[in-house]
């Protein structure tokens, strides 16, 4: 209860000295400071390719608050700043933490941008012959319920469908679309279910098969045909994807959402063939805040403390990844039912990852902001490599 009053007060100091605060905003911005720790020094890749983590910053919507002011910054240099408003020991304080990542994209980006900036980062995504290339991604969107992750996702939808469909006479396209919900039983104990979205909801398991490919045993694996058949499939699923009402966001999701395309050849007949290509979009659940989890029964509470240490495994597993032959532990992906689903993701040498979190620039947002903005730097860097501040007294 403690942390949630500390939250709230927080916000409290931002919103009463949002004058001084937006005048350091503004300084800071007319200065255009480059952090000294940055200087001359390019962010080096060390997943060799394979990673690509992107922030985008969602514009301002009807239904913000008008007193909110933009709490973020965006260069073009790929970087990103928070400017995090504080009351330290009587005076006022500005802290104005920089992260800088392979990609940002502002408030007045596109998913067209996004989706251009995919196809410039790997021009080889999808296959342009029978004989490919056939390279496995996989997109995950993280971020605090509302700011822009489905909104998103469905962009990277569209670029999917309208890049494999219509595939080569040679191939053939299918959706696997499921749900991890996260429940309890008993006081303690959490639970994890399957739920195929093309079947209403009906239950399904994962196992792995011969080759060693994680199968999802009972879900659908519905055949696409046309770009405007597969566009109108997602949107089905998404029409009928679990959502739990919050305070924060009525349609929120609190489940994991996996959309599995494969690619397959024609050129065989049995049924159990490891597909030549897999993509995966993967809608991860809103990662809620103490502050916007205050109105949560008790059940969702366990429910949002579950998918937080969910979260935190697939951080372990990609952040693996990083570390190359100096990797001296196993890829913990058997931690969680989401990772273990997207086992191949992690393992296979080959595959990509595009990893994509959202975020707002409205103070009472902030908290969070950070939090995530964290979280995508740990994927592939030590953070002296990705993120810099400085605190300077803000004059009343």
């Amino acid at each position: 209860m403690t942390n949630i009053h500390a939250s709230a007060n927080k916000r409290t100091v931002r919103k009463a000295n949002s004058l001084p605060f937006v005048r350091a905003i503004a300084a800071f911005r007319a200065a255009a400071p480059v952090p000294r720790a940055w200087a001359g020094k390019p962010l080096r890749d060390p997943s060799g390719g394979r990673i690509f983590v992107c922030a985008r910053v969602r514009p301002r919507l009807d239904t913000d608050p008008d007193e909110e002011y933009d709490s973020v910054t965006c260069a073009g240099d790929g970087s990103v700043v928070v400017h995090n408003g504080a009351l330290k020991l009587g005076y006022l304080v500005m802290t104005h933490s920089a992260f800088r990542f392979d990609r940002v994209f502002d408030q007045s980006a596109t998913n067209g941008d996004v989706q251009a900036a995919v196809m410039e980062r790997w021009p080889d995504m999808f296959p342009t012959s029978k004989h490919g290339p056939f390279v496995d991604t996989t997109v995950l969107m993280y971020g605090k319920t509302g700011t822009g992750k489905s909104h998103t996702s469905s962009g990277l939808c569209e670029l999917v469908c309208t890049s494999l469909l219509p595939a080569h006479s040679a191939h053939r396209v299918t959706l696997t679309a499921v749900e991890v919900v996260t429940g309890t039983k008993g006081f303690i104990v959490s639970t994890h279910a399957i739920l195929d979205l093309q079947q209403g909801g009906a239950v399904v398991k994962f196992t792995e098969d011969a080759h060693g490919v994680v199968q999802i045993l009972g879900a659908v694996e519905a055949e696409l045909t046309t770009p405007e058949g597969a566009l109108a499939a997602v949107a089905r699923v998404l029409a009928a994807r679990r959502t739990v009402a919050t305070k924060r966001n009525t349609t929120s999701s609190r489940s994991h959402l996996v959309l599995r395309f494969r690619l397959y050849s024609r050129d065989t007949d049995a049924r159990d063939a490891p597909p030549l290509q897999t993509i995966q979009i993967v809608d991860l659940a809103g990662n809620e805040n103490r502050h916007d989890q205050f109105n949560h029964t008790p059940e969702q509470t366990k429910e949002a403390a579950t998918i937080n240490t969910s979260l935190a495994t697939l951080k372990d597993c990609i952040s693996s990844l990083s570390e190359g032959k100096a990797r001296k532990r196993p890829i913990p992906y058997r931690g969680s039912t989401i990772t273990r689903i997207l086992k191949q993701s992690f393992t296979e040498p080959d595959a990509r990852l595009l990893f994509f979190g959202t975020l707002t620039g409205l103070p009472s947002d902030l908290d969070q902001t950070l939090q995530t903005l964290r979280y995508m730097g740990l994927l592939k860097w030590k953070p002296a490599e990705y993120t810099a501040e400085t605190t300077v007294r803000v004059p009343t």
